[in-house]
């Protein structure tokens, strides 16, 4: 997994670049008040994708990573695939 702005990441987890993305690194930036979140006002519909989920194992592990973003309040997860034919492979919701 790769993470954009990884210089914010770095300082405000205190992690190095090439440290392994984790679901738990995920969450915390979601809860993180400078994180993913900033400046978004409240109202606004919450909506994450996950991409690159190109096999059922990688399937599973989304909707796991899915489940933990709708109870931070994420209004919907897509799950998708960049390699399949019908890209959408789940959609969770709140």
């Amino acid at each position: 997994m790769s993470v954009h702005r990884v210089e914010q990441t770095e300082k405000l987890f205190g992690l190095t670049v090439g440290q392994p993305v984790t679901q738990e690194l995920i969450i915390q930036w979601v809860k993180h008040p400078a994180g993913c979140w900033k400046g978004i006002p409240p109202a606004c519909r919450k909506v994450a994708v996950i991409n690159q989920a190109d096999s059922s194992e990688l399937v599973t592990a989304a909707r796991g990573l899915g489940k933990k973003l709708l109870a931070c309040g994420v209004e919907r997860v897509v799950i998708t695939s960049y390699t399949s034919a019908n890209p959408v492979k789940d959609v969770l919701l709140q």
